[in-house]
């Protein structure tokens, strides 16, 4: 009965396929959920288990989850080709909020719509040894497109994990009291998305508007963008991990982008073989810490209009450049009003100059 409501296309039904609504435990195994708006909804205190079982083509999400003290573990399973409601929006593969909480593991998250995991409102979620991939954008405006974001109070663990062929953000922590960790993951092929300037960027791990982002362990590696970004007074971390070329091909971006009083602290970080430059400090962004390699950058390594003070760096084999820094090839690249502070430090093989302070005030 449920199969002919939705292929009857007179009928408009709005069916949930799985709804569990008051402080019950449920678990279901082996089963599909197809067809529905959303594939499960769970909420009121909730604890819902799903294992083995695969969740495709519903509409506004595959799974919803909301309310204080809901549950819900996906383990083995597989999420993907939900899509966009009426309204044209949403289709995330999971979506969790209102102080819920979210487990995945060892699953697939492949081409939905918007996120494969989205978190907001207090909402929490741990991914661990999951592939996340092809997300979409929403089509009016080709917004969102990410791996995983958390919006709005929302905290996210990415554990073990890939997130791969996404667009405009890999892993993404936006607004203030919002959180994101990376950890031992692969973020790689992140597409340019639309931004609310009208522009396009793109980042494998990205944080704005007073977010908070941490990257341990990790690699991020080939989009247009940036490797990291954190702007807009947003604060990252990042530790013993790798950015690999290509990366910052798109104009305003770098393997590292600080910038709008951002900040970043390194601790144990290897940008080699940018597309573009290695790293970006501008607008009061600040880049601090210690063990920074920036090896093969074009156009310089370490182009600063904001502020680095930066322990036990190494910038090796900058190469010159026709971009908007035009053939510099410089190591070190201090703007008007920049200040740099590099201790323990290693400056080589530079196509131009090694160290270079250019305006008033750097």
């Amino acid at each position: 009965l449920v199969r002919e409501l939705f292929d009857d296309p007179h009928r408009q039904v709005l069916v949930d396929g799985v709804t569990v609504a008051t402080s019950r435990t449920v678990r279901i195994s082996g089963v599909t959920i197809t067809g529905f708006e959303p594939g499960v909804d769970a909420r009121g205190g909730a604890n819902v288990t799903f294992t083995s079982v695969v969740v495709e083509k519903n509409k506004q999400s595959g799974i919803s989850l909301a309310d204080k003290g809901t549950k819900v573990t996906v383990t083995g399973s597989a999420i993907r080709d939900n899509v966009a409601d009426a309204s044209g929006r949403f289709g995330q593969g999971v979506a969790v909020g209102y102080d819920a909480s979210l487990t995945v593991e060892d699953s697939d998250l492949d081409h939905n719509g918007e996120m494969a995991v989205r978190v907001l409102e207090a909402g929490s979620a741990t991914v661990t040894r999951s592939v996340l991939r092809r997300s979409t954008a929403r089509a009016a405006n080709g917004a969102y497109g990410w791996g995983i974001g958390a919006q709005s109070r929302g905290s996210f663990e990415l554990v073990g994990s890939l997130v791969a062929d996404v667009i405009g953000g890999g892993a993404v922590a936006v607004e203030k009291g919002t959180k994101g960790v990376v950890r031992q993951s692969t973020i790689a092929g992140v597409k340019p998305g639309a931004t609310s300037g009208g522009g396009s960027t793109a980042a494998c791990a990205l944080t704005q508007l007073e977010g908070d982002l941490t990257v341990e362990g990790s690699t991020l590696t080939s989009t247009d963008g940036s490797g990291i970004a954190a702007t807009d007074s947003a604060t990252a971390t990042v530790r013993s991990s790798s950015i690999l070329g290509p990366v910052g091909a798109i104009e305003g971006t770098a393997g590292v982008l600080v910038a709008k009083k951002g900040t970043l602290e390194v601790e144990g970080l290897a940008v080699v073989d940018p597309k573009g430059i290695g790293a970006v400090v501008s607008d009061s962004g600040k880049l601090s810490g210690k063990t920074l390699l920036v090896r093969r950058a074009e156009v310089s390594a370490l182009a600063v209009k904001g502020a680095a003070v930066v322990e036990r760096v190494v910038i090796e084999d900058t190469k010159a450049g026709s971009g908007s820094g035009g053939g510099y090839g410089a190591g070190v690249y201090v703007d008007a009003k920049g200040r740099v502070e590099l201790t323990q430090g290693l400056v080589r093989g530079s196509a131009g100059i090694g160290v270079i302070a250019n305006g008033a005030g750097a």
